[in-house]
């Protein structure tokens, strides 16, 4: 009777072994993927990756940037990783780069008090105007470049419109605070002001192809528009 005791007492030991294996196997096999995830993770590192060419003072946003995993053998100290950017919306980029570029330290800048001065290019000043933000392209944003227009305020029923300054960098626009600040030379930023007190300003947005090399135009020659204005007689 002792000797059958002590094999029942063996198979319950054993069936218990089995069972507990068992299910140990099982929860391991359902966890399966998600400990490949783990050690995946662990040996790589999440950035953010430029997906289209970008321009100094554009608003980081998406698409314009992606998360990509990267071997954490290539990965360096001073790149942006996802956990660093929560709220990307928060900043602009602070020079031109090419699609394929991995965001680091320097970049960008947080869109702060003080973020002008990070993205203004050196020799340059910046110039607020307030105007009708109605009245700009509504897709307009940081980064894009634009042509100034002037027309001189008159009682004139004749006024003249000329292209003023061209190609200027837009360092940012708010349009719930109505206005705009472009980056200019000191001297082209005198001439803004100054038309600015005796005429009515329009910013014409250039296009992409035109301004690649994220830099000032010349205008090549003053463009002048005649409009007529009818007047009623009273």
């Amino acid at each position: 009777m002792i000797l059958d005791k002590i094999k029942k007492i063996k198979k319950r030991t054993l069936t218990l072994i089995a069972v507990f294996s068992m299910s140990n196997l099982l929860f391991v096999a359902s966890q399966y993927k998600a400990i490949l995830s783990f050690f995946a993770n662990y040996n790589s590192a999440t950035v953010y990756v430029t997906q289209d060419n970008v321009h100094r003072g554009q608003p980081l946003r998406y698409p314009l940037v992606k998360a990509e995993k990267i071997d954490i053998t290539s990965y360096k100290k001073n790149f942006y990783t996802v956990d660093d950017l929560v709220q990307i919306t928060r900043y602009v980029f602070t020079r031109k780069m090419p699609a394929g570029t991995t965001l680091q330290k320097g970049d960008i800048t947080l869109k702060d008090e003080d973020f002008i001065r990070a993205i203004l290019k050196d020799g340059y000043r910046s110039v607020l105007l307030r105007v009708d933000t109605k009245l700009l392209s509504k897709d307009l944003v940081g980064g894009w470049r634009v042509d100034v227009t002037y027309t001189e305020n008159s009682r004139s029923s004749t006024t003249q419109t000329i292209l003023l300054l061209c190609a200027l960098k837009v360092l940012d626009i708010d349009r719930e605070g109505k206005y705009i600040i472009l980056e200019a030379s000191p001297d082209d930023a005198l001439t803004l002001l100054s038309a600015y007190k005796t005429g009515t300003l329009n910013f014409l947005a250039v296009s992409r192809s035109e301004s690649e090399y994220d830099g000032p135009t010349e205008c090549k020659k003053p463009k002048k528009m005649i409009t007529h204005i009818s007047r009623g007689v009273s």
